[in-house]
């Protein structure tokens, strides 16, 4: 029995700025292109990952997850396996305070029960260990603090070669 080989094409993977284009619309669109044009400037790039779901990584190691969800609205999810990391980096009060205000607490998952943390000196009880940090349609000063972690994430990343 000869095994039949696929020789249709591969479907090309959607680029999350023309996906964006076609769900998101007026200051919500500017301020998500405004998130990508950032990305592009520190030579980061959302790549396909799943559907509506792009990952943005550094030199193999994750940085983020960006959901392009229900109308009108785009997500952005952070790893927490590095969460430790973010003390050393993360001096600025504001920024702190944007962190803890954004905390996520157990709904990644039915069995995800959730785990006690201390982040930047503060006591989190039953976090999302996964994805501790979530945030729906940033703008303003919210979205120039998203950047400073993206930031941050990829020095850590860059340190953590270098070391």
């Amino acid at each position: 029995m000869s095994k039949q080989i696929n020789t249709k094409p591969r479907e090309p993977k959607p680029k999350i700025r023309d996906v964006a284009l076609n769900h998101l619309e007026g200051d919500v669109l500017k301020n998500f292109l405004n998130l990508l044009d950032f990305l592009q400037s520190i030579k980061l790039t959302a790549r396909w990952h799943t559907h509506n779901s792009w990952s943005v990584n550094h030199k193999g190691k994750k940085i983020c997850y960006i959901q392009l969800r229900k109308e009108q609205t785009w997500t952005i999810q952070h790893n927490g396996l590095f969460i430790e990391d973010y003390d050393r980096y993360i001096l600025d009060d504001e920024l702190k305070e944007f962190v803890w205000d954004n905390v996520r607490y157990p709904i990644c998952a039915p069995n995800c029960c959730g785990k006690n943390m201390t982040i930047m000196g503060k006591q989190f009880d039953t976090v999302c260990y996964c994805w501790p940090f979530l945030q729906d349609n940033l703008d303003g000063t919210a979205l120039e603090h998203l950047k400073s972690i993206i930031e941050i994430r990829k020095d850590i990343i860059t340190d953590s070669f270098t070391s």
